[in-house]
């Protein structure tokens, strides 16, 4: 305990100190205000209600189009030998293909 916090109470003393241990991730909050995990968490959301709503699925890449479907990372491109193939975006901009 500090000789400054000497007169504080103890659950006082208890918040600033919790305060000075998280500093560097308030301070990052105050620097990068448009940074924000609530897209990641709303994607989440969605897959949970989806399983939720889907009472299972027939097999887990039926399951893994649907997710790609709704969350729009489906990007359709030309019929290859009759099947329509699909390009999935990654987060680096790649392309893969997908039945």
């Amino acid at each position: 305990m500090n000789v400054q916090t000497k007169h504080l109470s103890d659950g006082l003393n208890r918040v600033l100190q919790t305060f000075k241990k998280f500093l560097p991730y308030l301070q990052n909050t105050c620097e990068y205000p448009t940074l924000s995990n609530g897209p990641i968490e709303g994607i989440n959301n969605k897959i949970k209600v989806l399983k939720r709503n889907g009472y299972g699925y027939s097999s887990f890449t039926h399951f893994r189009n649907r997710i790609l479907l709704m969350s729009k990372l489906f990007t359709s491109t030309t019929k290859k030998g009759g099947l329509l193939h699909f390009g999935v975006k990654s987060p680096l901009g790649l392309k893969t293909n997908v039945l």
